[in-house]
């Protein structure tokens, strides 16, 4: 029976303490899978310097690892696995006493768990040892992040060898199912489509908005694939606009050069970073706010539009694949093309000025969006567990 599942995620990252934003997804597919589950085990790799994980439920344990020969858990930082191992490319000597340890700890926890379901194609290459080794079943969960990685040839045969043994192998969007579908067409049997779901926001009473001022909100780690400059440019053409920009800043030469940017155009009394908010911080800014602005160049499926949606919060997105998969122009938000500013402060100008046509896009948005809430995703994940397993 489905309480009795004992289930490990094994994942690259996990939020360690109440506000910390890395991978919150993960967090609430472990803690909404522990309510309907015997167990949960959460594998993460420690990070150097960092404090021990804290947020653990009764059936739901993290288990951190750590690693390493000369240099200790120096793999994952806060700006994640890829973007660490770019800075600092000497680092990935320690990968294969990441991997080591990682198997080495899921050996000796079998019997903790009926299967697992590793999170990104890294710790799919794990489950495969365990599979080939003790016969562990897993799933592979698949997301945008992995498909730097799947540009060089060798990693495809790697991904190629851990969608043999996977029991089922899950994408959190269409788009990336088609990718997938398009590489790996052998495996389509195993292929699925299955999106995490939307935490649950505060929605509250929208501001009565009693001036011409815009208030346009980013929900964002500040690193480049962000476009956050696209965002600060696009304000030299909306002089009646400001922005709020929510999500971690770590000090890099993106950083800098966002500020040289609000600098030169004159912009520091109208940008405004925040940092990491609690849920409840972010409602209130949703709350606040006149539309969402999302100009990534890349994302997996884009949670910031869909919690916005659920808000009640039009959205102004880059018409990127991730984008237009959830957002229709005009009908539950509105696009522009990638890297245009111009088109951007057209379509806040024109959309601010259209009372009723932003309500309608509100309404028809959170329609859409309700679908992914948790309690209506998590039975789908369970249907697919017991099915392919």
């Amino acid at each position: 029976m489905t309480n009795k599942l004992k289930i490990c995620i094994l994942t690259t990252s996990y939020p360690r303490y109440e506000g910390d934003d890395t991978s919150v997804f993960i967090r609430d597919f472990a803690e909404n899978l522990a309510e309907k589950v015997g167990e949960i085990l959460v594998v993460v790799p420690a990070q150097r310097g960092a404090s021990r994980y804290k947020i653990e439920k009764n059936n739901l344990k993290i288990i951190e690892v750590n690693y390493g020969f000369l240099a200790k858990n120096n793999l994952i930082e806060n700006e994640g696995f890829l973007p660490t191992l770019e800075r600092f490319p000497w680092r990935a000597m320690n990968i294969p006493f990441l991997l080591l340890k990682l198997f080495l700890t899921l050996y000796r926890l079998r019997g903790r768990y009926d299967f697992i379901l590793a999170q990104w194609s890294f710790a799919g290459l794990v489950a495969f040892f365990l599979k080939v080794i003790c016969g562990k079943k897993y799933f592979s969960y698949m997301r945008g992040s992995d498909f730097p990685l799947l540009r060089f040839r060798f990693y495809r045969y790697i991904v190629a060898a851990i969608f043999s043994q996977a029991s089922g192998i899950t994408a959190v969007s269409r788009h990336i199912l088609d990718k997938l579908l398009e590489l790996y067409p052998k495996y389509s049997n195993k292929f699925c489509e299955l999106p995490f779901g939307i935490p649950y926001m505060a929605t509250l009473p929208r501001r009565e908005k009693k001036d011409n001022q815009i208030k346009l909100l980013m929900v964002a780690r500040v690193i480049p694939l962000k476009k956050i400059e696209t965002v600060i440019a696009a304000l030299e053409f909306v002089t009646d606009a400001s922005l709020d920009i929510c999500g971690k800043v770590l000090p890099s030469k993106y950083f800098n050069s966002l500020q040289q940017l609000i600098a030169l155009k004159k912009l520091s009394e109208r940008v405004k970073f925040c940092g990491v908010l609690t849920r409840v911080e972010l409602a209130i800014k949703m709350s606040q706010a006149d539309f969402l602005i999302s100009a990534s160049s890349s994302e997996g499926r884009p949670n910031n539009v869909l919690e916005a949606m659920l808000c009640h919060l039009p959205v102004i997105a880059s018409n990127i694949p991730a984008h237009h998969e959830v957002i229709q122009d005009k009908i539950n938000g509105f696009l522009f093309k990638l890297d245009n500013s111009k088109e951007l402060s057209e379509v806040i100008n024109l959309s601010a000025k259209d009372h009723p046509l932003c309500k309608a896009i509100a309404n028809a948005a959170y329609s859409y969006a309700s679908q992914y809430r948790w309690e209506n995703v998590i039975e789908k994940h369970l249907l697919f567990l017991r099915a392919a397993s």
